[in-house]
């Protein structure tokens, strides 16, 4: 069905759910609808709409009484008014563009305050806060940005459930250095992803992803390809400005280890630089590493960490899916060299990256293993803690086996509401009071965003 021919309904929008939707109702059906504002009538084009569905999914394609809040989206891209105008589906990335930024983190406070009181039956107080040296309308944010590249060679991004492409020559969330890469210029065609990351030092990276089985009859085919691409490559990389790294990858979907690597410059990391609290900090990240994705995210969320956990010289702490070291080298500063820092990650990317960062610091021990696996294997507890997990949380394997430490602080670091609000609610069930939250807008235009929390327990 094109999108001409979707179903419409005309509806008044209700609260604003996790996950960047509305809560409407039409005739007893439940429907999450994107790009509106609580209070809003609007004519919604239903996206998913199946009969037997528990719940229908639309995009806001007409507003009939506006909200006060309401501007015009930034970007045509992801104006779901003027993609469907067009024909098309607005790409998702910027689901809030439409919305004031005050209004925004408005919203957010009330979706994080519902989600933890719906989920974890915690009742919080929390007020999103606005990062230092924000742009006022909330561009140009994003240090890592990764696109889609359709058969043809089209670079683009998907529209929200979908696998289709639609096609982008900017990113206003992006940082302008990314945008200034110029990245739809470059001959994407057979591969399926490009990722593009700028550092805090102003040094820009790109990596062209492709998915194929690897085995070991394919390998030689594999490198083959990536030779001849790169052949093509070179003479355009070289007009890319400041450009520190540059390389080619094969992913295999099925088995994510084997991955076949060939890297163009000289240089396979960029060095992330952080001033927090009066000191001065460097990473090495390697090109398919993880950092913070906000310019300003490693000083905000390494800050309101140190204010909470208050680490002591002396201490023995964790930092816990540590990737490459944000919190441990601001504890490793702060227990000093008679204390003790375990860093703990999985990935075996970012974990050498720590490796590689904390070399010279012997109050850092670096373990590359699963968190569940490293808290039930080791013998000692600690003074305190930093979870950072992934999206999904830290879940009830980990929380157990926290709780089994009698830990008497743990600073929780999350982005995700929902699976934060499960862990906090097994959390406090154990025995911890839930001290501090404090919610950052670290994802502005977006409906994402970040919190750190601090949790306490008295030692038995």
């Amino acid at each position: 069905m094109s999108e001409n021919n979707l179903p419409r309904v005309r509806v008044e929008l209700g609260p604003m759910a996790h996950g960047g939707h509305c809560v409407a109702r039409h005739e007893g059906r439940v429907i999450f609808v994107r790009h509106g504002i609580p209070g809003e009538v609007v004519t919604v084009a239903l996206t998913d709409a199946g009969e037997k569905s528990r719940f229908w999914r639309g995009d806001v394609i007409q507003v009939h009484r506006a909200s006060e809040h309401r501007r015009t989206h930034f970007w045509l891209a992801a104006d779901s008014l003027k993609t469907h105008a067009a024909r098309n589906l607005p790409v998702g990335g910027a689901e809030y563009g439409h919305i004031h930024l005050p209004h925004q983190r408005r919203l957010k406070n009330q979706v994080f305050r519902d989600t933890l009181n719906r989920i974890g039956k915690l009742q919080v107080e929390a007020y999103v806060e606005e990062l230092p040296d924000e742009d006022p309308q909330g561009l140009g944010w994003r240090t890592r940005s990764s696109f889609a590249i359709g058969p043809t060679g089209v670079m683009g991004m998907h529209p929200h459930r979908s696998n289709r492409i639609s096609a982008v020559k900017n990113f206003p969330l992006a940082h302008p250095r990314i945008n200034e890469l110029k990245l739809w210029t470059l001959p994407l065609r057979g591969a399926q992803r490009i990722h593009a990351a700028t550092s805090a030092e102003g040094e820009n990276l790109v990596v062209l992803e492709w998915l194929h089985r690897i085995t070991r009859s394919t390998t030689e085919v594999v490198k083959q390809q990536l030779d001849s691409y790169a052949e093509q490559l070179h003479p355009v990389l070289s007009e890319l400005p400041n450009l520190n790294v540059a390389l080619l990858m094969v992913s295999d979907p099925k088995h994510p280890s084997r991955r076949q690597l060939l890297t163009l410059t000289e240089n396979t990391a960029l060095t992330e630089t952080a001033t927090i609290d009066g000191t001065d900090y460097s990473w090495q990240v390697s090109a398919d590493g993880f950092w913070q994705i906000h310019r300003n995210a490693p000083a905000t969320l390494a800050t309101a960490m140190l204010e909470m956990l208050q680490p002591e010289a002396g201490q023995h702490v964790a930092d816990l899916y540590a990737g490459a070291g944000l919190f441990t080298a601001v504890l490793a500063t702060a227990v000093g060299e008679t204390g003790r820092v375990d860093s703990v990650e999985a990935s075996p990317i970012t974990s050498a990256d720590a490796a590689t960062n904390f070399a010279h610091q012997p109050q850092v021990q670096v373990t590359r293993a699963m968190v569940e696996t490293f808290l039930k294997r080791a013998k000692t507890s600690w003074d305190a803690i930093v979870l950072d997990p992934p999206r999904a949380g830290a879940g009830p394997e980990v929380i157990a086996a926290l709780v089994a430490k009698d830990i008497p602080k743990i600073c929780y670091v999350s982005c995700d509401p929902a699976s934060f609000a499960r862990d906090a609610a097994d959390l406090v069930q154990a025995g911890y009071s839930l001290e501090e939250v404090r919610v950052f807008d670290m994802y502005p235009n977006t409906h994402h965003m970040e919190s750190v929390s601090l949790f306490t327990r008295k030692v038995v």
